[in-house]
């Protein structure tokens, strides 16, 4: 009796899990489907910064497979959300650009006495 409940326990822990992947990997899906393809055409844009430099976080690795299941949940966890946030970041830095073009064009359309007005 008591072994059955300590499986139960281990079984919905393993699904919690599952469910914590799933619902991180489509947020991860929603935020680039919601960006479009201007987010892949930003990485020429960036320069060599690393918004994590010097937080003891590698943004550009991903977990290795070695370790104990819990902790290689944990680093793709971290590691999905840091590319979650790398996403949207680039995602913002090409809307700013998208902005900044459309105001140039439209002041480059305007005539000498509508930019002084």
């Amino acid at each position: 009796m008591q072994q059955q409940k300590v499986q139960e326990a281990e079984q919905r822990k393993v699904e919690q899990k599952q469910k914590q992947i799933l619902q991180s990997r489509t947020l991860v899906a929603q935020a680039v489907a919601e960006k479009g393809s201007s987010v892949v055409t930003t990485t020429s844009m960036l320069g060599d910064e690393d918004e994590f430099e010097g937080a003891g976080i590698d943004s550009n690795t991903v977990p290795g497979d070695n370790d104990d299941m819990e902790i290689q949940q944990q680093e793709r966890d971290a590691w999905e959300v840091r590319e979650l946030i790398r996403i949207l970041h680039e995602a913002d830095i090409a809307e700013e650009k998208r902005k900044e073009i459309l105001e140039i064009e439209t002041r480059r359309k305007m005539t000498d006495g509508e930019l002084y007005d």
